[in-house]
């Protein structure tokens, strides 16, 4: 007598649950999720790199003006150079030696901090174009918005020499990217140096 084996419920494949498709798919999504971050936070990265240069770029603008101006003070034509009775509309562009204005004791900018001097569209003062300096309004590598500035202002004399303020500012490659920068010196004929004439910082010695 033969006897039929059949086979029961342990020889069945049990079906797939759909766990492994699941969790590929969650792995796709956070991936994709920092994807996206890594994309948004480089383009956050490259505007706070460009602002950056920007406000480097002005400084370095605002610093020329400054040291062009120091360097006018300590060259004769200065010393012949009359006060101006400056107002919000002086201003001069930067040629030669004899150019740039200097305004008188009673005559300070108002707020050298607030752009642009003079409050209105241009800057008073004295305008400059260093060598090597593109302006441009349209911006490009290489260039600014606006010429830096100077604006120096007598303040009187002292037992060294002549005081004189120093406001200079410069513009990056945009009206929004400013720097100002303001320094005091004291200019005396004491015999400091070749020329006569010797910049030196206020309280400084020869």
């Amino acid at each position: 007598m033969k006897t039929l084996l059949t086979t029961g419920q342990a020889g069945r494949r049990r079906p797939q649950g759909g766990f492994i498709l699941v969790t590929c798919v969650l792995v796709m999504l956070v991936m994709a999720l920092l994807a996206i971050s890594m994309f948004r936070s480089m383009g956050v990265q490259e505007r706070i790199a460009g602002v950056t240069r920007d406000k480097a770029v002005a400084l370095n603008a605002a610093v020329t003006a400054e040291e062009y101006a120091e360097w006018w003070l300590l060259q004769p034509q200065a010393t012949s150079t009359a006060t101006t009775n400056c107002t919000n509309s002086t201003k001069v562009v930067v040629s030669s030696f004899t150019s740039p204005i200097i305004c008188g004791a009673s005559y300070p900018l108002s707020n050298p901090a607030t752009l642009p001097w003079g409050g209105g569209t241009t800057n008073t003062g004295n305008i400059i174009t260093p060598p090597n300096f593109t302006v441009s309004t349209s911006g490009g590598q290489n260039s600014v918005y606006y010429a830096p500035g100077f604006y120096i202002q007598l303040l009187g004399s002292s037992t060294s020499g002549l005081v004189y303020q120093i406001d200079a500012y410069g513009y990056g490659g945009s009206a929004g990217a400013a720097a100002v920068v303001q320094a005091t010196y004291v200019v005396t004929s004491s015999g400091c140096d070749t020329s006569g004439f010797r910049r030196k910082t206020s309280g400084a010695t020869c």
